[in-house]
């Protein structure tokens, strides 16, 4: 069981390859704001980033988190993607 908001969404092909999207957001939209606006990942956090064989970034979370774990990626060989 996960405590706290959890999201979804649906992607639906319509007849010609129009899509269609359907969201209900979720876990995306509760991430944490300090006094300066800046996301902080936690050292837990920074340290299963610089052990990962990947990393992704993804735009459904705030540009401030990924500009975090880029920062903690700089210099490193994880490979890393932005969807």
């Amino acid at each position: 069981m996960v405590k706290g908001p959890t999201g979804h969404a649906l992607v639906m092909i319509q007849p010609g390859g129009k899509r269609s999207t359907v969201v209900v957001q979720g876990a995306n939209v509760s991430w944490p704001r300090l006094a300066d606006g800046i996301n902080r990942l936690t050292t837990t956090v920074q340290q299963l980033i610089r052990r990962a064989g990947a990393v992704l970034l993804q735009r459904e979370v705030p540009d401030s988190v990924n500009m975090e774990a880029a920062k903690v990626l700089f210099g490193s060989i994880v490979h890393t993607f932005l969807t």
